[in-house]
C-alpha cells in the first residue's frame, strides 16, 4: 500500500469503507471504521481472499481489457471529493473521466450466488462513492472467478461485467449519512455505537433505494451539509 493510500485510510472514508459507515458491509461495522480513524488498532480482519484478490487484480484486469475491449488504466492515485474531502476513493482502473472500474475476484459459489443483475450491495455502494467523488457517470464492476490453489483465475468461468450508472438521488441519500458520519463521530469525537445499523440506514435500502423520494434525500443531504458547516467545514 503507498503513503498515499495510507494516509487517506484516516484522514477520509474510502470508497470501499462506505458500506461498513453506512451498516451493510457483510465483514465490518461503523464502529470498527471509527476505530481506525482514531488510531486505535484493530484486529487484522485480512482473508486469505482478500489478499489473493490484490495479487490477482492484474490478471483480473487484462482478463476484462481481452473480454471488453476497453482500454483500461491504472489511475495509481487517491481522488478527494472536491467539496468534502474527507470522501476519498482509489480506483481499479479507469477508462476515461466518465467511467471507472471496479476488479473483483470470487472465490466460491457461494460467494458467486450473491452476483445477479445487481453486483453485492457492498460493491454496488463502492461504485456510487466512485461516482460521486470523480464526477463520473457510469462505474462497472468486473467479477472473476478464481482459485486460491493454485493462484489464479478460472479461465473457462463465466464473467460478471455489470455496469452501474451515476443516481444522483441515490447519491444525495449516500452522501448524507456519510457526511454525517464524519462530522458527529471523527469530527466531533462522539463515541460510535457498536451496533451494526446505526440509523437503521438498510430500512431505506429496500427496493435499492427506490422508495426514497428526492425530497426525502434533499432533506437529508441539506441536514448533513449544515451539520458539517456548523463544524467549520468549508470548501
Amino acid at each position: 500500500m503507498s503513503f498515499d493510500k495510507k494516509f487517506d485510510r484516516k484522514s477520509s472514508i474510502g470508497a470501499s469503507e462506505a458500506a461498513a459507515v453506512l451498516g451493510v458491509d457483510p465483514y465490518r461495522t461503523p464502529y470498527d471504521v471509527w476505530l481506525e480513524k482514531r488510531g486505535v488498532p484493530v484486529a487484522d480482519r485480512k482473508s486469505p481472499y482478500s489478499e489473493a484478490g490484490n495479487a490477482l487484480e492484474p490478471a483480473a484486469a487484462e482478463r476484462c481489457a481481452k473480454v471488453t475491449g476497453w482500454d483500461l488504466k491504472d489511475p495509481a492515485r487517491t481522488y478527494r471529493h472536491p467539496a468534502f474531502p474527507f470522501l476519498s476513493c482509489t480506483p481499479d482502473r479507469i477508462i476515461d473521466s466518465t467511467h471507472g472500474v471496479e476488479l473483483k475476484t470470487i472465490f466460491s459459489d457461494k460467494s458467486a450466488a450473491k452476483w445477479g443483475e445487481r453486483p453485492p450491495l457492498h460493491y454496488e455502494i463502492q461504485c456510487r462513492m466512485c461516482m460521486a467523488i470523480m464526477d463520473a457517470e457510469r462505474w462497472t464492476i468486473y467479477g472473476v472467478r478464481a482459485t486460491l490453489d493454485p493462484l489464479g483465475l478460472e479461465e473457462n468461468a463465466t464473467d460478471h461485467c455489470l455496469t452501474i450508472d451515476r443516481d444522483l438521488k441515490i447519491e444525495r441519500l449516500m452522501l448524507a449519512d456519510l457526511i454525517g458520519w464524519w462530522v458527529r463521530h471523527v469530527e466531533g469525537g462522539q463515541t460510535c455505537p457498536k451496533e451494526r445499523r446505526e440509523r437503521n440506514f438498510a430500512g431505506r435500502l429496500i427496493g435499492r433505494w427506490e422508495a426514497a423520494s428526492v425530497s426525502e434525500a434533499k432533506e437529508a443531504f441539506q441536514s448533513s451539509l449544515m451539520a458539517f458547516y456548523a463544524n467549520g467545514g468549508a470548501f
